[in-house]
């Protein structure tokens, strides 16, 4: 099967690394110094995984170098999924797409230019990040990645099967998941408590969450997701936030109390984060719903304030 990894970051170059490894056809599709150390020197992957080098890497940055693919791996930011969808489409209109991003939106804005039977939605939980250029680093994970169809359909839901299997014999934790609409939302409401608050405070997940003005505003920010959420009709996998919020302090927070939110660097190196497909896709939701979210409101308008301040 010929993979393209749109979007070759932390989490792209990873998942592409591995199956590159064991044998699949994988075409990168990048920009920057990461890509160029790919294409010079391979990838280097270390962590929690193993330790591999890959090397005769197909790393490129242009579309019109490509060949002909199978699928289409979206891991690029959730601000570059229209760019990239419209830029794609123009090739590889009818190909499978698997979305493997975070946060709401990115699979409305691809079936705006791939066809909704094509397209399976991801729920990406494990940590990554660039440790230098051409060298990315596995650093915690909670759970298999999921995949499933994102709008219905049995050729969707087969053919993601499928692509488990082959992502598991090359040694990803991945499984297939018919509802992921709602393991989606449930890592939403995970990030959405977390990541702003970890890049404006520049703090890891544990010392926020052992903070009780933080816990009781992180509480504020999940009953606003849940309203938002069930509105929209999400069926949740826990059915109430105050619910929720116990599993998320008592069994989530623990095992990557040390975790920086990767908005943190984002902010930090970029200047651009996610914002927009997490605390402001509920905020953007909520004024259109009637709905009101006055801390995701706020928290979405402090990481903006900081990146126009990056800016300058």
């Amino acid at each position: 099967m010929k993979f393209l990894i749109a979007g070759s970051g932390a989490i792209g170059s990873s998942i592409g690394g591995f199956l590159h490894r064991c044998g699949e056809e994988v075409y990168f599709l990048g920009r920057g110094k990461h890509l160029e150390a790919m294409q010079k020197k391979g990838l280097h992957i270390s962590g929690i995984w193993g330790e591999h080098h890959l090397e005769n890497l197909k790393a490129f940055d242009s579309v019109n170098d490509l060949p002909d693919i199978d699928v289409v791996l979206f891991t690029v930011k959730s601000y570059d999924t229209r760019t990239m969808a419209k830029l794609l489409s123009e090739r590889f209109g009818e190909k499978w797409v698997v979305s493997l991003q975070n946060g709401l939106g990115n699979w409305e804005t691809i079936a705006e230019f791939f066809p909704e039977d094509r397209i399976i939605g991801g729920r990406v939980i494990y940590g990554a990040e660039i440790v230098e250029p051409g060298h990315v680093k596995i650093t915690v994970i909670a759970d298999d990645t999921l995949i499933g169809p994102a709008f219905g359909g049995r050729e969707t839901e087969n053919f993601a099967i499928k692509l488990v299997d082959v992502f598991k014999r090359c040694g990803l934790p991945f499984r297939y998941e018919k509802n992921i609409r709602s393991y989606l939302w449930a890592k939403v409401l995970y990030n959405n408590a977390l990541n702003p608050l970890g890049a404006i405070l520049s703090s890891n997940y544990g010392k926020m969450a052992d903070f009780k003005p933080l816990r009781d505003s992180m509480l504020e920010i999940i009953k606003e997701t849940y309203s938002v959420g069930k509105k929209l009709g999400v069926k949740f996998l826990i059915e109430e936030p105050e619910d929720y919020f116990k599993h998320f302090i008592e069994k989530l927070i623990p095992p990557t109390y040390d975790h920086f939110p990767s908005m943190y660097h984002d902010l930090h190196q970029r200047g651009k984060t996610e914002i927009d497909a997490l605390n402001g896709a509920i905020s953007r939701y909520g004024k259109e719903l009637g709905i009101p979210t006055p801390v995701n409101d706020l928290i979405t308008a402090m990481i903006k304030f900081l990146e126009k301040k990056h800016e300058e």
